[in-house]
């Protein structure tokens, strides 16, 4: 069947006589299990490539699963699907608070445990307004976050009495500059908001927290005088699991601290981004700072470098903070509760009404699109009764849409018998298993040469997508090689 995944003009011939019976495509899937960070509600977003995957829930890195460590098998069976020619696929994380059945209690207050929140790593001498979450449970919620305030060359122009590269609610550092040295205006660290009155033009600056620093119209600066834009830079780094280190911070761009301001920063880095692209992937919240717009700026930019603004008269300052989000962790295994879903009462961080009751399966029941479902790994480190809590609800989704397939797992390292007893437990024209599991060359960092023993739903979803594009539904998925195999 055609796939126009791409943009441009494209020609294909309809028929106009009756639909006849014709079969159902079988290149668009849907996985759902656990993951090492991301959205854990909500309708999942359409994943064309591994990369799509990794920056929403994170790479391959083994998950901590009731406290043991274990491979992050929807990773790899997501990889497996594209890399056995799989092009569209849906994922719908879960997560199992330990414990008890994360989001089923009934209990209507947001979790506080298994989201990473910020803790000091410089000698802050106070508490902030404020704090730093994760925006999804997780041990990679554990991330290390870094500010930079950059402060830019002098934008004032003392002969026109003008500004330069400032716009209305940027931070800007104002100075005087006289024999080589620096003093901030003021009498303070010399931060004030750029504000601009579009009726006459005029800018003023404001600092609306301290009561001891008056407003300066930009007709009281001296030819001495410097105004030095200043932004925030931010660097995420994603914890390894491995130890107490971090992959290479990721730069998330330059902001501006006023929540009135086009780049502000608490607006893109908030508990529910108003963008789609960054709901799905922003990875930390600024939360609690309950103030007013002319206030919030000034207050969160002293309270991220408290006690080095001091710094700000020099030439070129080099001010950076450092945060370490602890607490975040990867849960208890997922038991059938999470992968059925829960639309009464689940809740998490985020919060947002339409999305909580779309979890687990239920978060894949409305996308007309899918037509396969699958949970890599579900039946490691699960009792036979607790893989088939997880086996039949897969099944029973597919049986009530009528028009979608489950492909299903045996648990590893069974016999041929026991995978035919297990199998045996329950038939269904609505679903497939596959045994056994298959060898592929690990593909985690530093495992150079090893093999690693995989599930076989995620390859078996890609080859199935791979017969759709590649000849026709008409062709059944049989005798298909397993591109990525080893044994």
């Amino acid at each position: 069947m055609p796939q126009y995944l791409a943009p441009g003009v494209y020609v294909e011939e309809v028929s106009f006589r009756p639909k006849t019976i014709e079969g159902v495509g079988t290149t668009t899937a849907g996985f759902v299990g656990p993951a090492r960070f991301g959205p854990i509600s909500g309708a999942p977003s359409l994943l064309t490539s591994f990369a799509d995957f990794e920056r929403i829930y994170g790479g391959l890195d083994d998950l901590k699963l009731s406290g043991e460590r274990q491979v992050n098998y929807l990773a790899h069976g997501v990889r497996a699907f594209f890399a056995e020619g799989g092009t569209k696929l849906y994922v719908s994380r879960v997560f199992n608070e330990k414990g008890s059945d994360f989001g089923l209690g009934g209990s209507t207050e947001i979790p506080t445990s298994h989201y990473g929140k910020a803790s000091r790593s410089d000698s802050a001498s106070s508490d902030m307004s404020f704090e730093l979450v994760a925006r999804f449970p997780g041990a990679a919620g554990n991330m290390r976050v870094i500010f930079h305030l950059d402060v830019g060359d002098n934008a004032y122009r003392p002969s026109a009495a003008r500004l330069t590269r400032v716009k209305r609610y940027d931070l800007v550092h104002i100075s005087t500059v006289s024999g080589g040295n620096r003093t901030n205006e003021g009498g303070g660290d010399g931060l004030f908001i750029a504000d601009h009155d579009k009726a006459t033009g005029d800018w003023k600056f404001v600092d609306a927290v301290d009561s001891n620093v008056s407003d300066i119209a930009i007709g009281d600066l001296g030819s001495t005088s410097e105004v030095r834009p200043v932004s925030i830079l931010v660097e995420v780094a994603t914890p390894r699991l491995t130890s107490d280190t971090f992959y290479p911070a990721e730069f998330w761009g330059a902001y501006q601290p006023d929540p009135r301001s086009s780049m502000a920063l608490a607006n893109r880095f908030t508990r529910n981004p108003d963008v789609r692209r960054d709901a799905l992937t922003v990875p930390f919240a600024i939360d609690g700072i309950g103030l007013s717009e002319e206030k919030e700026a000034l207050t969160v930019t002293r309270g991220l470098f408290e006690g080095k603004l001091g710094d700000l008269a020099e030439d070129n300052p080099t001010i950076t903070a450092q945060f370490t989000l602890t607490n975040g962790d990867d849960g208890d295994l997922p038991s059938g509760k999470q992968y059925t879903g829960n639309a009464a009462d689940f809740i998490d961080y985020p919060n947002v009404p339409d999305a909580l009751p779309k979890n687990g399966l239920l978060a894949l029941a409305g996308i007309d699109e899918i037509s396969m479902v699958a949970a890599p790994g579900h039946t490691y480190r699960q009792s036979e009764d607790q893989a088939h809590a997880i086996k039949n609800p897969l099944i029973n989704h597919c049986v009530e849409l009528r028009y979608r397939m489950a492909i299903l797992d045996t648990p590893p390292d069974l016999l041929v018998g026991g995978a035919q007893s297990y199998r045996n437990e329950r038939s269904s024209e609505y679903a497939a298993m596959y045994y056994p599991w298959v060898f592929v060359a690990d593909p985690r960092p530093g495992r150079g040469g090893q093999q690693l023993k995989l599930p076989p739903s995620g390859f078996m979803a890609g080859i199935y997508a791979r017969n759709d594009t590649e000849n026709a539904v008409f062709k059944a998925p049989a005798n298909e090689v397993v591109r990525t195999a080893l044994d």
